[in-house]
């Protein structure tokens, strides 16, 4: 396949956002939110920063409230 659509877990597979990677990996803050629109990277930037620093962390993917704001016109 020439393009995967998955996200990314490899520096390898991930292309012209060297900045935004180093930017992320040299945050203080213990949280971070990474916002913008569907399908531009987000997943795969924030999968190949935690794995290349090794430090434990937490992945939370908030796909799952879609539904939610569709039922109930609520917009997070």
């Amino acid at each position: 396949m020439l393009f995967d659509p998955s996200p990314k877990r490899d520096r390898k597979d991930f292309f012209d956002r060297e900045g935004e990677l180093e930017r992320l990996k040299t945050l203080s803050s213990p949280i971070a939110l990474t916002l913008g629109l569907r399908r531009t990277g987000k997943s795969s930037l924030i999968r190949i920063a935690l794995g290349e620093l090794g430090l434990p962390n937490s992945y939370l993917t908030l796909e799952s409230f879609k539904r939610l704001t569709s039922r109930t016109g609520t917009s997070f």
